[in-house]
């Protein structure tokens, strides 16, 4: 299946297993793509506006230079290549949680002080609060420790 080049309009590939499928440089105008699986594939310089991707899994998913302006609610997109531009996110809407997680990718870097001598990092987390930064930062080393038991088990190195 192909789906680059191509414009769609209000298609329903909610559920379907696309991972794998050439997605690139097409428009997605109101798509239902909900509980589908886009894991993996190239949606690169597509459009996806007022689409659905709710229990959506786009892990690994190249979205670079898309615009997202969807109902953006994925059950995994970690590992998704996305350019940062105004276009990309414009009219996305997005679940609490992965807003945040968002947030704490920034938080991940080491920030210079600002003109005022403010560490913009512990004033973001002043802002969403400490209790919300540790409950984030403890979900993604559970995570990473969840992968890095995935990846000994299938070399064979746990018992």
């Amino acid at each position: 299946m192909d789906l680059s080049n191509q414009t769609f309009n209000r298609v329903d590939f909610s559920g379907q297993d696309l991972q794998g499928v050439n997605m690139s440089h097409s428009k997605f105008s109101g798509c239902n793509f909900n509980k589908a699986n886009l894991s993996g594939n190239d949606c690169s310089y597509s459009k996806f506006n007022g689409s659905l991707m709710i229990g959506t899994k786009c892990r690994n998913t190249n979205f670079a230079h898309s615009t997202l302006g969807c109902a953006f609610r994925p059950s995994d997109a970690f590992g998704v290549t996305l350019t940062f531009r105004c276009e990309t996110f414009r009219g996305m809407v997005t679940s609490a949680l992965w807003w945040y997680c968002w947030v704490y990718f920034a938080l991940l870097m080491i920030p210079d002080k600002d003109s005022d001598g403010v560490n913009p990092k512990d004033a973001l987390i002043a802002s969403i609060g400490l209790q919300k930064y540790l409950r984030l930062k403890r979900m993604f080393i559970e995570r990473e420790l969840l992968i890095l038991m995935a990846f000994s088990l299938l070399a064979g190195t746990l018992c």
